[in-house]
């Protein structure tokens, strides 16, 4: 018999990897606009106004992650609950919609994350 031995890390906090995957949203936007894609709201660059949400945004699950990284599992169950139900709509919508009707309707995916910004 062959043992080794391993340090196993504890499973994540829910909260941690949903703000990490937010975070990591953001920042691949920035890099989007760094790269020159633009966004435009009625015709007109709105760039500096998405840079300013995205970084606030990443500044919010900063928080986030420093928080719930000192909260016990047991406060964060009713949040993996409804995470979970959220990918499985998430996940029956996408597979029962047309690629039109995602385009056409953008309130058939639910919105997670904290997105109060004015651009």
């Amino acid at each position: 018999m062959h043992m080794t031995f391993e340090k196993i890390d504890p499973p994540e906090n829910p909260a941690v990897d949903i703000a990490r995957t937010i975070k990591q949203l953001h920042l691949d936007t920035i890099k989007m606009m760094d790269g020159g894609f633009v966004y435009h709201a009625d015709g007109v660059n709105v760039n500096d106004k998405m840079r300013a949400a995205c970084q606030e945004q990443i500044d919010l699950c900063d928080e986030i992650i420093a928080t719930s990284s000192t909260l016990s599992a047991a406060l964060l169950a009713p949040v993996t609950l409804l995470l979970e139900d959220a990918r499985a709509d998430i996940e029956k919508r996408l597979k029962a919609a047309t690629a039109e009707e995602l385009a056409v309707e953008d309130s058939a995916l639910p919105e997670i994350g904290n997105y109060d910004h004015k651009t």
